[in-house]
């Protein structure tokens, strides 16, 4: 994920989704705090770091919280958030979609598609650098 919080200043409201393991419902939280590279929200009595570009919570070099879904990320409105998850699962539907073309459960369907379906779905590819 990559967005920009370049005019982002204490007192703003951000969209704040926690990781799995970290306990609480996405919610809008007070930012606190801005720096060059980082903002601050207050979570339990303390200023917790976030990355001003990527919007992912920080964390000391040594510590592996992320991996293991402690930490947070903050998005600019419940809207951005939403449209991300949007993209994410129509992403996944269309992979499920084009392996199912050519593994589908009675082999492959491309066998049975028109010249014309493959030459559009290369074209489509194509324009997209795939």
């Amino acid at each position: 994920m990559t967005m920009s919080f370049k005019h982002l200043k204490a007192g703003d409201q951000v969209y704040v989704v926690p990781q799995r393991r970290r306990s609480g419902e996405p919610s809008f939280v007070e930012v606190i705090k801005v720096g060059r590279k980082y903002g601050y929200i207050l979570e339990y009595a303390q200023q917790e770091p976030f990355d001003l570009l990527t919007g992912q919570s920080v964390h000391n070099d040594n510590s592996n919280a992320r991996c293991n879904g402690w930490g947070f990320d903050v998005w600019p409105s419940e809207e951005a958030y939403r449209a991300h998850i949007a993209t994410i699962e129509a992403n996944i539907r269309l992979g499920k979609r084009l392996k199912a073309l050519y593994h589908g459960q009675y082999g492959s369907m491309l066998d049975k598609a028109s010249p014309k379906l493959v030459a559009d779905l290369h074209a489509v590819l194509d324009r997209h650098g795939a």
